[in-house]
C-alpha cells in the first residue's frame, strides 16, 4: 500500500508543483491560486482513492469476504500436528469443492471485468476531457478579448467533441479487451502514459512555442525544449512500465483509475478556476461591429484614422526610396513622421491607447479598464461636443459596456459558430500541436490554425472585417456617400500584420510565397484606392487624415523591442502641398492633442511641439506576447527605431504591480 501512495504522491506532484508557461496562442499562465485549488482537488482524490476501502471497513459497509473468495494457491495449510501440508478442503465432498473453486474463479473474472470497466471508463473521461473539452477551453479563457464568441457559444460544440471522444475511447477499450486480455492491461498502461504526457507536454512545456497566427515557424534553435520533451517521455514510460510489471494486474488497475482521476479532477477545477479568473463566463456584449455608415462622408468635415496592423516605419521608408516612388504621389498633401515611437508592442492594448491616451497599467481587469477609458476618451467626447457621427470599424472592439451603441455602426446581436465540423476539427488539431511531444509538432503544426479559429465567429448579420482582401473588395464595389452632417470614421485592417498571403495588387497567393513587404505593399494598394474614393466624391480636401499604425513589427531579430516604431502619416484639413517627411520626434503620448489640433484645423506641421532634431525622451510598453501578465516600461532616447537607444527604466507591471490609475 505504501508503494502505491508514493506512486500517487509522484503524480499528484507532476500535476501540482510544475508551473506551467504561456505560448502557442498565448494560454495564459496557470496562477497559484488556481494551482492551489487544483492541488487540493488532488489531493482529495488521492486520500479518497488509497484510503477509500479503509473508510469503507471502518464504517461497515460493503460485504465481508467469504469462503468463494479462496483461490486455488490458497486451498492448502502447513498442519503443525503432522508437518505435513493439507489440502484444507479435504472434508468435503467433490461436489461442493468444485462448486467453491469454480465461485472463487467465478468472482476473480467479476472483479477484474469490473475493475477494467472503471478503469477504462475514467481514463477515456480523463483523456477525452483534457483533448476534447479542456484545451480548446483553455485557449479561449486565455484569450478571450480575442474571441468574438463567448463560453456558452461553444459549449455545446465542447460537450459534443467530449461526448465523441470518449463513446470512442471506450469502444476502442471494449474491443481491445474483448480480443485480449494479455493487451488490455498494456493498453492501460499506454493510455496512463498518454494521459500524463500530453497534459505535461501541452501545459508545461510549451515556453518558446511559437503562434499558429500565420507567422512563419522558427524550428531552429529549440535543441533545449526537444531534450525537455524526450526526458518527460522516456521518464513517464519507464515509471509506468515499471509499475506495470512490478504489481499486479488488480494493483496496477487501482493506481491508473487514481492517475485518472486526479487528473480529471485537476482539470476540471482548473478549467473553472481558469474561467472565473478572465471573466471566461461571462456573456459577451450582445453588440456587433458592422460596416453600416463606412462610406459615408461630410460635405462639412471628417476626420478619419485609418489603421494598418504592424506597418512599421522603416520599412515604409525603404518603399519610398527603392520600390515604390510612386507613394510620394499617391500620398501628396500627407506628411511621413517616420521617427515615431508607439505605445504598446501589440494590438489588444494598444488600440485602446489610441482612442482614449489612457495607459493600461493592470489597475484593474482589463475589459473595465477599457470601457472606462472609452467612456472618458477625449476623443470621442470632443467629438460628440462637435456633433460628429461617429464610426468605429474595429473588428476586435474591446468595449463590454453599453456605451458601444454610441457608434452609429454597431447594432444588437451576437455571434455564434459558423462551422461546427470545422471549429471542432482546427481546435483538435491545435491542441496536437501544442500537447504532442515535441518531436512531433513540426508535423502538426499548421500556420494558420488559430485565425481559422477565431474567423469561426458568424454574426446574425454582415459584421465588419478587418481582413485585407474583404475590405479591398467591398471598398471597391463601395462610392462614397455624403451627408451634411460631421463624420468620424476609425478604420482597422490585418494590413501588414501576419498571415502574409498577399501580393501587392491584393491578390490571395500561398502563404510560403508571401512576404512582410508583400503585405505592406497591399495595404498601401487598399489605402490608395480609399483615398481615391474620397477623391473622386469631393470629399478628401474637407477630411483630416491619419495613417498610421498600431505598433511596428520586427524585421532585424530584436524581438518585441523592434516593433517599437509604427507607421504614422497626416493630412490636415485643406492642406495643398507635395509629399512631405518630418523627422520631428513623434509619440503616441500625443496623440489626443495631436487629434484636437486636427480638428481645429491645424495643418501636420503644426501637431508636434518638438522640432526636427530635438532629443525627447518618449515611452513605450513592451512585452512578449506569450507573457503578457508582465509589462516592462522602455524610454526611446533616440532615434525611434534604434535599438540601442532603447532603455528599460526598471518599472514592470503585473497584478502585483500595477501602476496608478
Amino acid at each position: 500500500m505504501r508503494r502505491i501512495q508514493a506512486v500517487f504522491f509522484t503524480a499528484a506532484w507532476i500535476l501540482l508543483f510544475t508551473v506551467p508557461a504561456r505560448a502557442y496562442i498565448d494560454p495564459s499562465v496557470m496562477t497559484y491560486a488556481i494551482q492551489a485549488v487544483a492541488g487540493i482537488a488532488i489531493s482529495a482524490g488521492m486520500f479518497a482513492g488509497i484510503y477509500w476501502r479503509k473508510i469503507r471497513r471502518a464504517l461497515g459497509i460493503g460485504k465481508q469476504e467469504s469462503t468463494a473468495s479462496i483461490l486455488k494457491d490458497q486451498l492448502t495449510f502447513h498442519d503443525p500436528l503432522t508437518g505435513e501440508d493439507r489440502y484444507a478442503l479435504e472434508f468435503m465432498a467433490e461436489d461442493e469443492r468444485i462448486r467453491l473453486i469454480q465461485e472463487a474463479e467465478q468472482k476473480q473474472k467479476t472483479e477484474y471485468r469490473n475493475s477494467s470497466l472503471r478503469t477504462a471508463v475514467l481514463l477515456g473521461a480523463a483523456i477525452s476531457y483534457l483533448w476534447m473539452f479542456y484545451a480548446p477551453l483553455q485557449i479561449l479563457f486565455s484569450n478571450f478579448s480575442e474571441f468574438r464568441f463567448d463560453f456558452y457559444t461553444v459549449l455545446p460544440t465542447l460537450c459534443l467533441m467530449f461526448a465523441v471522444g470518449f463513446i470512442t475511447a471506450l469502444i476502442v477499450y471494449f474491443i481491445l479487451y474483448k480480443c485480449s486480455r494479455k493487451l488490455f492491461p498494456a493498453v492501460i498502461a499506454f493510455s496512463v502514459i498518454v494521459l500524463l504526457g500530453t497534459y505535461v507536454q501541452g501545459n508545461f512545456l510549451v515556453k518558446g512555442l511559437q503562434t499558429l497566427d500565420g507567422s512563419e515557424i522558427i524550428w531552429s534553435g529549440h535543441t533545449a525544449d526537444h531534450i525537455r520533451s524526450l526526458v518527460l517521455w522516456a521518464a513517464l514510460f519507464a515509471i509506468i512500465i515499471f509499475l506495470y510489471r512490478r504489481y499486479t494486474e488488480k494493483q496496477f488497475m487501482s493506481i491508473a483509475r487514481g492517475i485518472a482521476a486526479a487528473a480529471l479532477t485537476a482539470l476540471v477545477i482548473t478549467n473553472i478556476a481558469s474561467g472565473l479568473a478572465n471573466g471566461g463566463f461571462q456573456r459577451k456584449q450582445s453588440a456587433i461591429v458592422t460596416t453600416d455608415w463606412e462610406y459615408t462622408m461630410s460635405t462639412d468635415q471628417n476626420f478619419v484614422i485609418f489603421v494598418i496592423d504592424a506597418a512599421a516605419g522603416t520599412p515604409f521608408r525603404s518603399l519610398l526610396e527603392t520600390d515604390d516612388p510612386e507613394y510620394k504621389d499617391l500620398l501628396e498633401d500627407f506628411t511621413f513622421f517616420p521617427n515615431t515611437v508607439g505605445a504598446y508592442t501589440y494590438t489588444e492594448q494598444a488600440i485602446p491607447q489610441m482612442l482614449t491616451g489612457r495607459w493600461y497599467e493592470f489597475q484593474k481587469p482589463f475589459e473595465e479598464f477599457t470601457a472606462e477609458a472609452m467612456k472618458d476618451s477625449p476623443l470621442f467626447r470632443t467629438l460628440r461636443e462637435r456633433d460628429y457621427r461617429i464610426g468605429v470599424y474595429e473588428e476586435e472592439l474591446l468595449y463590454n459596456d453599453d456605451g458601444i451603441f454610441d457608434f452609429e455602426n454597431v447594432s444588437v446581436g451576437r455571434y455564434r459558430l459558423a462551422n461546427f465540423a470545422e471549429y471542432a476539427r482546427s481546435s483538435f488539431c491545435l491542441m496536437w500541436y501544442m500537447y504532442a511531444p515535441y518531436a512531433m509538432k513540426r508535423i502538426l503544426a499548421n500556420p494558420g490554425l488559430y485565425s481559422t479559429i477565431r474567423n469561426q465567429a458568424q454574426a446574425e448579420r454582415d459584421p465588419y472585417l478587418g481582413d485585407n482582401g474583404v475590405f479591398y473588395r467591398n471598398l471597391q464595389a463601395s462610392d462614397i456617400e455624403t451627408v451634411n452632417d460631421r463624420c468620424f470614421r476609425f478604420i482597422h485592417i490585418d494590413g501588414a500584420h501576419v498571415p502574409f498571403v498577399w501580393d501587392r495588387d491584393v491578390n490571395r497567393i500561398p502563404m510560403k510565397d508571401g512576404s512582410y513587404v508583400q503585405n505592406y505593399q497591399a495595404s498601401m494598394t487598399i489605402v490608395n484606392l480609399y483615398l481615391q474614393k474620397l477623391k473622386d466624391a469631393g470629399v478628401f480636401d474637407n477630411t483630416a487624415i491619419i495613417i498610421m499604425a498600431d505598433h511596428g513589427y520586427d524585421l532585424e531579430g530584436h524581438g518585441n523591442k523592434g516593433r517599437e516604431n509604427p507607421l504614422f502619416l497626416v493630412k490636415g484639413l485643406g492642406e495643398n502641398h507635395e509629399f512631405r517627411i518630418s523627422e520631428q520626434p513623434v509619440s503616441y503620448e500625443d496623440l489626443m492633442e495631436i487629434y484636437m489640433r486636427l480638428l481645429d484645423g491645424k495643418p501636420a506641421g503644426e501637431l508636434i511641439d518638438y522640432i526636427e532634431g530635438e532629443q525627447r525622451d518618449r515611452r513605450i510598453i513592451v512585452f512578449d506576447l506569450a507573457h503578457k501578465e508582465n509589462f516592462f516600461e522602455y524610454r526611446q532616447t533616440g532615434y525611434a527605431d534604434d535599438e540601442d537607444t532603447m532603455i528599460p527604466t526598471g518599472r514592470e507591471f503585473n497584478e502585483a504591480h500595477p501602476g496608478e490609475d
